[in-house]
């Protein structure tokens, strides 16, 4: 009882999945260009494009996901935590002394990394 592969394949194909029809090839145009014309086995179908986006931010989403980002580092959620503990509770320092440097260093990590998503941004719609 000989059976060979492409027989093997229809029975398991049509037991797990039902009828299906097999297709050797397709042929993709590239740039969403038009098939030449004679082409008679041409059927307008939509297929998603090969665009590439490499930016992690969008213009409404760059302050939430980028603060998410910096305050899931730890030294920059311990001075968060130390500057709310010195605006609660009556301290001899002033919270100006931790508030100050942080904000500093996240307006300054901030711009940095939105300059290098901007850059990513022309990047990507470059052809």
């Amino acid at each position: 009882m000989g059976m060979d592969f492409s027989t093997l394949r229809t029975l398991i194909s049509r037991y797990c999945v039902g009828e299906e029809n097999w297709v050797d090839s397709r042929t993709v145009y590239i740039s969403h260009k038009e098939p030449p014309p004679g082409t008679e086995a041409f059927i307008q179908q939509r297929f998603p494009d090969n665009r590439i986006v490499s930016s992690k931010y969008t213009f409404w989403n760059f302050i939430p996901k980028n603060m998410f980002e910096q305050f899931r580092r730890v030294a920059n959620f311990y001075f968060l935590v130390i500057f709310l503990v010195q605006l609660i509770i009556d301290t001899p320092t002033s919270p100006i002394t931790s508030g100050l440097p942080l904000f500093f260093v996240i307006t300054v990590t901030a711009i940095k990394q939105g300059y290098e998503d901007w850059l990513r941004h022309k990047a990507d719609n470059a052809e």
